[in-house]
């Protein structure tokens, strides 16, 4: 330290650590719902000149976002949020001085808890006979984090938690069983569902109230001695005609009617309903199947309406019809058609310069229905070698780049309707900047030929 006409200049090492310091990340450690907005804002205010900015997942897979600069700052830009976006972003800001430079972290954390929990089995109950009463959490995450209590009017019958393990970066549907004797007296009663995701901003809770509808035992007079008024009263509990139908129809859901298979277009609506017999009357759900025996829950009861179509309505759902006996299921697919107007995109990550030794990550996202396939090829004299093709998206990891590995990427995305393909020109150097070039064309199975071209230039 070096006092100076009273006042204190810093040594060359604090200097380092005040110009470093001001590189600041925020927010530190984010929490985000699913389906939101989260931005991402690193500064650095003590550089000299224009402030070059390189985002990354720390698990060298792409960000997904979108990024917005100026001088000083850098915005990183989830929007929508969705699973893709949990796990650790840095940010490395440069000053016109290449040694000049800091890198900071924050570790994002996603949230999904969208729908109201489902209760089921509170429709006919029996006096004194053991019941199962099932609550449905959908589409949770992190499923660990939720506990499930019931009550019957403000008495805590039962908690439940962390019923599911956590399977990282998937929503999943949480199922709490409460097994119950009914009395009489729970006639009418009401019986809550209460769901609370334990997110650590603070706990969010969601509830259902069902209201109990308690059957009496009907006790039939057999006795040699006289039919008393007594046992009138007993009989009267439940009707003739009513215990005819208990004692006799009680079953599980059978005969399901279920819409048969359509073709939508694109922002088009459409209806599916299903309806089925039982008694107690069922209750229905609907679930989308998805890809590895994934299911989806995106509707209860007999019709599910779908105002716009998309590509991610394309595929297969399950109607799914259950009472307190039994259930039974039934499915219907639903093609959606349109031409490809999503254009597939392209990530690096990192996103900065390559050079010689770097590992870099290419992957490849489009939305083209459950048939769509997506290719990523490298292209190297007019010839392309496919890399990884799939349902969806694709991605592949080079490990310790060399100048060989430079050229042109493309990912086509098909379906039975068009193709779109987006390309994207890498150039890894030993000790230069990289310079990415992004092009994007697009052909249609028509004869007419439509052609969309972008270019992305950074220079640093």
């Amino acid at each position: 330290k070096v006092f100076l006409c009273g006042s204190f200049l810093p040594s060359p090492d604090v200097l380092a650590w005040m110009k470093t310091s001001s590189r600041i990340l925020t927010p530190k450690n984010p929490m985000a719902r699913v389906g939101e907005r989260l931005v991402l804002t690193c500064s650095a205010s003590e550089c000299a000149g224009d402030v070059t900015f390189t985002w990354q997942s720390l698990k060298h897979r792409p960000l997904y976002g979108r990024m917005e600069k100026n001088n000083t700052a850098s915005q990183q830009i989830f929007d929508p949020v969705g699973m893709q976006h949990e796990g650790k972003v840095s940010c490395v800001a440069t000053c016109a001085d290449p040694k000049d430079k800091a890198q900071r972290s924050a570790s994002v954390e996603v949230y999904a808890f969208p729908k109201d929990p489902i209760i089921s089995g509170s429709e006919l109950l029996t006096e004194g006979q053991d019941s199962d009463l099932t609550c449905i959490v959908p589409d949770v995450y992190p499923a660990d984090r939720l506990k499930v209590q019931w009550l019957l009017g403000d008495k805590v019958l039962k908690d439940d938690k962390a019923l599911n393990p956590v399977i990282k970066g998937e929503a999943q549907t949480v199922t709490s069983v409460l097994k119950y004797k009914p009395t009489a007296q729970d006639h009418g009663q009401n019986v809550t569902c209460r769901a609370t995701l334990d997110i650590k901003n603070e706990p969010e809770t969601r509830e259902t109230v069902a209201s109990i509808t308690v059957q009496c035992k009907y006790i039939m007079h057999l006795g040699p001695e006289p039919f008393s008024l007594s046992h009138q009263r007993m009989y009267e509990i439940l009707p003739v005609k009513r215990f005819k139908w208990h004692s006799k129809l009680l079953h599980s859901p059978r005969d399901v009617h279920i819409s048969e298979n359509i073709q939508v277009n694109i922002g088009e609506s459409f209806t599916l309903t299903c309806q089925a017999k039982g008694h107690p009357e069922p209750t229905v759900l609907w679930r989308k199947l998805e890809k590895g025996g994934l299911s989806v829950m995106v509707g209860d009861g007999e019709t599910l309406r779908v105002k716009e179509t998309s590509w991610s309505h394309d595929g297969d759902y399950e109607c799914m019809s259950h009472n307190t006996v039994g259930n039974l299921t039934a499915q219907v697919t639903v093609n959606v058609q349109g031409e490809s107007d999503g254009k597939p995109v392209l990530h690096l990550s990192p996103s900065g310069e390559l050079k010689e030794g770097d590992s870099v990550t290419i992957s490849c996202q489009s939305e083209c229905g459950s048939r769509g396939r997506v290719s990523l090829r490298q292209v190297a004299g007019g010839q392309g070698a496919e890399l990884q093709s799939s349902l969806g998206n694709a991605s592949i990891t080079i490990q310790s780049l060399t100048v060989r590995d430079s050229g042109r990427y493309e990912c086509e995305a098909t379906n039975p309707f068009g193709s779109v393909t987006s390309a994207i020109n890498v150039t890894v150097r030993g000790e230069f900047v990289s310079h990415t070039h992004t092009h994007t064309h697009t052909h249609r199975h028509t004869n007419k030929h439509t052609h969309t071209h972008k270019q992305t230039h950074t220079h640093t």
